[in-house]
């Protein structure tokens, strides 16, 4: 999928036990100056706010940088329930998302 400047993809992390559904803007034209990644809101806000963190990531994107929008695990596409979920287990799928953002290129995240 594309957008002006910018390219969209949709996937999995394979992280071992859980893989995590994310969205990757990266920029089309330039070469990425660094990364964002980006954590959704919680609850239905999250739900509400989709659209405008989706535009917010392709403007970031088309400016050079490389955006994660990541679904944390019970929340959105993310793996399991929401009653599963834990603080302990978002934190673990940010710095697997994290560690992801990092390999795409050197630069400042």
């Amino acid at each position: 999928m594309t957008s002006p400047d910018c390219s969209l993809q949709a996937g999995f992390l394979d992280q071992p036990d859980r893989p995590l559904f994310y969205l990757l803007a990266s920029p089309d034209a330039i070469e990425p100056r660094g990364g964002v990644l980006f954590l959704h809101a919680f609850g239905e806000e999250m739900h509400k706010a989709r659209r405008t963190v989706a535009a917010q990531a392709r403007v970031l994107a088309a400016a050079g940088y490389n955006v994660v929008l990541l679904d944390l695990s019970g929340c959105g596409d993310g793996a399991g329930d929401f009653a599963d979920a834990t603080w302990q287990l978002w934190h673990a799928d940010a710095a697997f998302a994290l560690q992801y953002l990092r390999s795409l290129d050197s630069g400042p995240v």
